[in-house]
């Protein structure tokens, strides 16, 4: 224990609902009262109550869920990212990959899918510039995907990334209020 009571109780009820996470449901009551007893023997305020453990306990499910069924869209060969070895997500909600086709200049190229509605977080403006960021990570065009996102939108942003980095002259038009060159019938 720290001493700090506060610090103790979220620390308790972190650790408890880690051994109730993976615990059957009907041992909830259970795992929630030996937790509750350590606290009480301790001094320390209670534990919240058997329907907070569970409402967090199911949100933590559905997230976890969600996380590993987006992780797994942006491994899917078909999809226009690639995992970077060394960043794969394992926790937490965001991943970084790189495009599969690489853009003449991503930050324009960032810039264009951001008016055409797209929500890229290119970790190269965490690096300020395109110089920065090449000197940060030589030739990597990352990305920043919030795994937490609704598998559609996911799905939906995944399939439109497809196609903007396989095709970026038509949208950028269309971005602008131009017809694409099909539209306009001059063809590629």
């Amino acid at each position: 224990m720290s001493g700090d009571p506060v610090g103790e109780v979220v620390m308790l009820f972190y650790a408890s609902l880690l051994a109730v996470e993976d615990a059957p449901r009907e041992q909830t009551r259970k795992l929630m009262q030996i937790a509750q007893d350590c606290v009480h023997r301790a001094g320390l305020p209670a534990l919240p109550d058997e329907e907070t453990y569970l409402r967090v306990r199911d949100h933590l499910s559905v997230m976890s869920e969600r996380f590993r069924r987006n992780a797994l869209a942006i491994e899917d060969p078909r999809s226009p990212l690639q995992p970077i070895t060394g960043l794969q997500p394992t926790t937490g909600y965001s991943a970084f990959a790189e495009l599969r086709a690489p853009q003449e200049d991503f930050l324009q190229w960032v810039a264009r899918c951001g008016r055409s509605g797209l929500r890229l977080n290119p970790t190269v403006v965490h690096g300020g510039t395109t110089a920065a960021w090449e000197t940060l990570y030589p030739g990597a065009q990352l990305l920043r995907i919030n795994l937490s996102e609704d598998p559609a939108a996911v799905d939906q942003g995944l399939s439109r990334l497809r196609h903007f980095a396989a095709d970026p002259f038509p949208w950028a038009l269309e971005a602008c209020g131009e017809p694409s060159r099909e539209e306009s019938g001059t063809g590629r």
